[in-house]
């Protein structure tokens, strides 16, 4: 399990969603929770298993697949 150091030695709040600030190579708690939420897919992700994300659009991803799937999609929504 990868650990982050931006947990800074606080347990997470168990079954509570956390708020976090994607940056270029990691990330930061702004809120103490146990995971967030695929932009892409709603599943669940535990924090400390979060290892993809978008910076531009500040939402987390379940994996490489699901990012590519809201590129997609955003892109398909964008006026030509």
């Amino acid at each position: 399990m990868r650990q982050n150091p931006a947990l800074g030695g606080a347990a997470p709040v168990q079954g509570q969603e956390a708020i976090l600030t994607y940056g270029n190579a990691d990330f930061k708690i702004v809120q103490q929770g146990a995971f967030v939420r695929c932009a892409a897919t709603g599943e669940r992700i535990a924090v400390d298993e979060l290892n993809y994300w978008s910076v531009e659009h500040q939402e987390p991803y379940l994996d490489a697949v699901a990012s590519m799937q809201r590129l997609q999609a955003r892109r398909g929504a964008e006026p030509d």
